[in-house]
C-alpha cells in the first residue's frame, strides 16, 4: 500500500526543499536538515524509503530542508528554516507543491526537527528565532540531533582537497562551526537565557546522537545547556550516522524511539 505520495519539490522560496506527503490525512511533520556539505535528500539516505514503511510514519509529512551550507552563514540559513517552519506552523496548505487532492486545513501536532552536523547550529538558532518572535507553532517542536556540531567541530575534513587552499576565505560556515567560535558562544548564551525564562521547553533537545568513529565533531562528551545525556551509535562515523540501510537500523531505530 502506497503511504506517501512521490517525492515533490516543495517550490517558492525553497528550491532546495522536496516533500512526502502522506496519503493519509497528516497530524505531524518531520524536517530534516543536513550538515556542512550536505545536501537535503543525500545527506539523509535511506531516512526516506524506510520511514515510509513506519506505522508510525503514516499520517507524517516528510520535508528535506536544503540550504547553501558552504557559501552562506549559519544566520542566514537559520533564517530560510525558521520561514519554511513558520509556514508549516501556520498555513502549509500555501505550499506549492501541497497536493491537489488534500484537505485545505491542515494544522500539524507536532513539528519535529532532525538536524545533522552544522545542521544543529542551524536549527537551534532558528528555534532561538522562533522564541524572540513568541511564534506559537513552536511550542509543538521537537529538536533531535544526529552527531552535532554545536559545540564545535572540524569542518576541513569534509571539504574536498581541491577547494581546501581557498576553502578559508570562501566559506563562512568553516569559521563559524570551529570550537569556541563567537557564533557557537552566542549560540550557548542565547539559549541559556532562553531556558532561564521558563517558556521556552522546544529548545531542549529531545534525543542527542553520536558516533562513536566520528572524528568530526568535538565535544561529544558534553552535553549543551540543558540538552539530555548523548546517546551513542558505536559502529558509525560522522556521515553513517545519518544513513540507515537495511543492515544498519540503528539510525533509523533512535529517531523511532521518541516519534
Amino acid at each position: 500500500m502506497q503511504t506517501h505520495y512521490l517525492v515533490a519539490r516543495v517550490g517558492g522560496s525553497f528550491k532546495e526543499c522536496w516533500a512526502y506527503f502522506s496519503v493519509a490525512p497528516a497530524q505531524d511533520a518531520i524536517v530534516f536538515v543536513h550538515g556542512f556539505n550536505g545536501s537535503a535528500l543525500d545527506t539523509w539516505m535511506q531516512f526516506q524509503s524506510l520511514l515510509q514503511n513506519q506505522q508510525v510514519c503514516r499520517k507524517t509529512d516528510l520535508f528535506f530542508f536544503g540550504y547553501h551550507s558552504l557559501r552562506r552563514t549559519t544566520a542566514s540559513s537559520a533564517a530560510s528554516l525558521f520561514s519554511l517552519l513558520e509556514l508549516l506552523g501556520k498555513t502549509p496548505q500555501s505550499l506549492n507543491s501541497w497536493p491537489k487532492d488534500r484537505a485545505s486545513t491542515v494544522k500539524y501536532k507536532r513539528l519535529l526537527v532532525v538536524s545533522h552536523s552544522l545542521g544543529a547550529i542551524v536549527a537551534r538558532r532558528c528555534l532561538l528565532t522562533a522564541a524572540a518572535r513568541k511564534a506559537s507553532w513552536a511550542e509543538n517542536c521537537k529538536l533531535i540531533l544526529f552527531a552535532p556540531a554545536h559545540l564545535g567541530g572540524r569542518p576541513l575534513k569534509l571539504i574536498p582537497k581541491s577547494i581546501k587552499p581557498i576553502a578559508e576565505v570562501l566559506l563562512p560556515a568553516l569559521e563559524e562551526v570551529s570550537e569556541n567560535s563567537e557564533v557557537i558562544r552566542a549560540l550557548q548564551d542565547d539559549t541559556k537565557k532562553a531556558l532561564a525564562t521558563g517558556k521556552c521547553e522546544f529548545l531542549r533537545a529531545l534525543m542527542v546522537v553520536h558516533g562513536g568513529a566520528d572524528t568530526v565533531v568535538c565535544r561529544q562528551d558534553q552535553q549543551f545547556c540543558e540538552d539530555p545525556p548523548s546517546e551513542w551509535i558505536y559502529d558509525a562515523d560522522h556521515i553513517q550516522i545519518c544513513k540507515p540501510r537495511l543492515d544498519f537500523m540503528s539510525p533509523l531505530e533512535r529517531l523511532l524511539g521518541v516519534l
